[in-house]
């Protein structure tokens, strides 16, 4: 939620906390050439911040200064099963590790990394046809993990058997 660094004392700071290039923020270095912002929110999503000076005789900075935000954000993620119990599909964050539980028993039975867009796709030996649960949850690339896994419950297309006695 703050950022701060040091410059030329008196320096104008100029910082860009958006990406678009244009300062979102702007302050004077004090006599120590230490300066400091407090941001309404704070960057938890890997922003990057940009930071220039330009002194009080006009020179600029040749290149900003920058430094990333860490991300803390928890991913989200998604589950769908296709109708034939074949395929387990879903979205999260790109690049996450997605971890599937298809057995109940709480551990990953299949983990795949989400693909450039977010999604992710497990093709099983077996179809899921009974009733079993299937939860899953993400890891992002900063070691995040989602707050609750996504669950969805296999449809029970398990045809009955029947007996019959006569007597």
């Amino acid at each position: 939620k703050t950022i701060s660094g040091t410059t030329e004392p008196g320096a104008t700071v100029e910082i860009d906390v958006d990406g678009d290039g244009q300062p979102d923020h702007t302050v004077t270095a004090d006599e120590n050439g230490d300066y400091s912002v407090e941001l309404d929110e704070p960057l938890t999503n890997g922003e990057e911040i940009s930071v220039s000076a330009t002194d009080k005789a006009g020179n600029k900075s040749e290149e900003p200064a920058t430094t990333t935000a860490p991300d803390t954000t928890k991913p989200t993620v998604t589950v769908e099963l296709s109708e034939d119990g074949k395929t387990i599909s879903g979205t999260t964050e790109p690049g996450a590790t997605v971890e599937i539980d298809v057995d109940g028993d709480g551990q990953p039975d299949h983990t795949v990394t989400a693909d450039e867009n977010g999604d992710y796709s497990v093709e099983l030996d077996e179809p899921l046809t009974n009733g079993e649960e299937i939860s899953v949850s993400a890891t992002d690339k900063a070691g995040n993990k989602s707050e609750e896994p996504a669950t969805t419950t296999a449809p029970d297309t398990t045809k009955p058997t029947v007996t019959v006695e006569l007597s």
